[in-house]
């Protein structure tokens, strides 16, 4: 949004925060957040939305009508905006809503220009759901621009838009979660988020933009976790302007230019939000992250109390200055004398917080200092021909602050700093510490940070990491090098001011990125494991089905879909003929060879054309009769709906028929629907749990990595 418009809005920021502030449910592990993993069974904290009651809304881009109602897919509206407009917008909805946007491009016409205004709540909250099989079925052409929401959950579909993307003012329990969000380029911010509580942002992926590809001010509670941020000129991501309480894990964050994370930077004073007035941010936990390919520093703190940064791998990173910083935040007062919200500063500093209201010169803002910044057992690995322009470190000497501001002066970034257990790896021997020439900051006379304790602490240039292979995306640790460096317990952290609320104390990092549980001798850096081969160059051991694809191979059911290197091409469609074969295979194994076919079955399918055997057979086997008029459309995708009448069919033979279906067990097959009986008879096996969000996405292709998952199930492979 722009200045002129957050300056005549900002007074009502603050009033309307104070009533979501004491009216909003705090985010508890029985109520709101739930241990799930970044692949099944393994763990993370994800945000749990509950078993709410919901009123579907359908929306079409291509065969709706906004002259519609929207109750069903037969009479969907075209437009998000008459979706949006049908929720109601006094009061908080007893009711929640479900928007179910059908595969298709929505252009920025269709989209609202300003979502504002909605009151969901945890029982009846608000989803905006892509309803395709993928994430990139459902595409938003418009930047989402909210304002004064609650509850408001999107999941599976992309916004791709040459701008800003998604931002969010007086926002409250937001949850992102497996979306893209691309603002090619164009994006001042990729994800702009302004004085809200409650976000959450899941396996999605964040690009885009000439600065920033997630910038939080003013926003406390929530997380950012298991998603990849990247593509972004200035830091890719940064929590600030007295930003707390969040927790960014398990995300990859790569091709940045000033760096790729940093807790704190600069803030204009009346953007912050009471009492959050003083530290740039408070309690941010950074752990087990992968960040690579930083020109800046990697990881880096400005302005932060109670900092955690532990088990990180970093990798290629600080080409133009240095890999890690503990800088000060700066803090102005934004605009010119007179202007609309500059009074808001004198507020806040009549509260106690740290600012200025004068106008800035370049010379006059506040150093915001940091205080119990912990860095702990990460790998910072720049290999040969590649290394910081300067030094590891960038730690500043202590700064008078202008009178009359509230800050400490003189302020330090080193009061309780503790970096230990790092393994850094970064040019030769003589690459500066960045500390040498400080006249105050980690000198001798400094307990915790010191040349001499960075030195014994850290295995700075005297151990070479060796990972598996990071120019594949394996950032593993490879053989034993590992046992060699020592780690540290991290200790917690104590909340030693007041005036704020506390937040988690405790710096136990007790999982890795894949969700392996750390024990024992713990090594640095986003593994606890050393890497696994994988089978498939393109199904690393992350990726969500990647057990079941791996059965599939191990079981000769499928060689993948290139032999050198061995890919499976898991986002791929499966096609009929390829169906056939997988089918087949399941059925009487992997040495399986079906007779010679005939060619004269099917109209389009030929002797000699791909798969003709084993579509010959399906049929002979009473699997399948076609697609219709004596054909079977061999290069067809296969949906999901055909997909459970094959399945059921190989499994149980073919005179099978399933129970009579209800129509009650996927919010979109009713009863009556094309291969209902089939589908939920799929799920009473437990072959399938549906796409999502209560959904079973009928007439979505089925991909790969899904046939790996339903064979797997169905026909019981090892």
């Amino acid at each position: 949004m722009k200045n002129h418009l957050r300056f005549f809005r900002f007074a009502l920021v603050m009033i309307m925060l104070v009533i979501i502030c004491a009216n909003a449910p705090v985010a508890s592990a029985s109520s709101q957040t739930k241990k799930i993993g970044l692949q099944p069974g393994l763990v993370s904290d994800l945000y749990d939305t509950g078993d709410p009651v919901l009123t579907d809304i359908w929306v079409d881009a291509v065969n709706g009508s906004d002259s519609n109602d929207g109750s069903t897919p037969a009479s969907a509206f075209r437009t998000l905006t008459a979706a949006w407009n049908s929720i109601p917008t006094t009061n908080p909805l007893t009711q929640g809503r479900r928007i179910n946007l059908q595969p298709g491009t929505y252009t920025e016409s269709m989209i609202p220009n300003y979502w504002e205004n909605r009151y969901g709540t945890f029982i009846a909250p608000i989803f905006i759901r892509g309803n395709g099989s993928s994430r990139g079925e459902v595409v938003l052409q418009g930047t989402v621009n909210m304002y004064n929401v609650h509850y408001i959950y999107f999941e599976n579909l992309s916004m791709i838009f040459n701008g800003d993307v998604f931002h969010c003012e007086l926002c409250n329990h937001i949850l992102l979660r497996n979306t893209v969000l691309n603002g090619g380029m164009f994006a001042h911010e990729t994800i702009k988020v302004n004085q809200s509580q409650y976000l959450y942002v899941e396996n999605s992926d964040i690009s885009g933009s000439y600065e920033n590809a997630i910038d939080y001010v003013a926003v406390q509670y929530g997380h950012v976790v298991n998603s990849q941020i990247h593509a972004a000129d200035d830091w890719c991501a940064y929590f600030k302007g007295g930003s707390a309480y969040l927790r960014f894990e398990s995300n990859v964050v790569y091709d940045c230019g000033t760096g790729g994370f940093t807790a704190g930077q600069g803030t204009g004073f009346q953007y912050m939000t009471s009492p959050w007035l003083q530290y740039e941010t408070y309690d941010i936990k950074v752990v087990n992250n992968v960040i690579h390919d930083t020109e800046g520093a990697g990881l880096g703190v400005n302005g932060g109390y109670n900092i955690l940064m532990a088990y990180n791998t970093l990798y290629r990173v600080g080409s133009t200055s240095h890999v890690i910083e503990v800088v000060f935040g700066g803090r102005t007062c934004d605009g010119q004398a007179g202007d609309p919200g500059r009074e808001l500063c004198q507020q806040n500093l009549n509260l106690g917080g740290w600012g200025t209201t004068a106008v800035d010169n370049g010379s006059n803002s506040v150093h915001i200092p940091d205080r119990n910044v912990f860095i702990y057992n990460n790998i910072v690995y720049n290999p040969a021909g590649f290394q910081s322009q300067w030094q590891h470190f960038a730690i500043y000497d202590s700064r008078t602050n202008p009178a009359g501001t509230n800050a400490p002066s003189p302020a330090h970034t080193d009061t309780n700093l503790n970096i230990r257990g790092n393994v850094i790896w970064n040019g030769d021997s003589g690459m500066a510490l960045g500390i040498e020439g400080n006249s105050d900051a980690c000198t001798a006379s400094n307990p915790t940070c010191n040349e001499t304790q960075l030195r014994a602490d850290n295995a700075i240039n005297t151990v070479e990491p060796l990972l598996v292979n990071p120019s594949t995306g394996d950032f593993h640790i490879n053989g034993t090098w590992a046992a060699g460096v020592t780690t540290y317990d991290i200790p917690d952290f104590v909340w030693d001011i007041g005036g704020v609320p506390g937040g988690d104390n405790s710096n136990a990092v007790p999982i890795d990125f894949e969700g392996v549980t750390r024990t024992g001798s713990n090594p640095p850096g986003a593994f606890f494991g050393g890497g696994s081969d994988t089978i498939f160059g393109d199904v690393t051991s992350s990726y969500w089905a990647w057990p079941f694809i791996e059965r599939l191979y191990n079981a000769g059911i499928t060689g993948g879909c290139n032999t050198s290197p061995l890919m499976y091409c898991p986002e791929s469609s499966v096609t009929r003929a390829q169906m056939a074969i997988f089918i087949l295979r399941g059925i009487h194994g992997s040495a399986y060879v079906p007779p010679t076919a005939s060619g004269a079955v099917f109209a389009d399918v030929p002797l000699g054309a791909f798969a003709v055997d084993w579509i010959e057979q399906l049929a002979a086997e009473g699997v399948t009769a076609g697609c219709g008029g004596g054909n079977y459309c061999p290069d067809a995708s296969i949906t999901r709906a055909q997909m459970a009448i094959f399945l059921l069919r190989g499994e149980h033979g073919s005179t099978y028929v399933p129970p009579v279906g209800t129509g009650a067990v996927f919010g979109d097959v009713p009863a009556g629907a094309f291969a209902v009986d089939w589908i939920e008879q799929l799920a009473a096996e437990g072959i399938t749990s549906g796409c999502g969000g209560g959904n079973y996405c009928p007439d979505a292709n089925v991909t790969r990595a899904e046939m790996a998952v339903f064979l797997v199930r169905a026909f019981s492979l090892p």
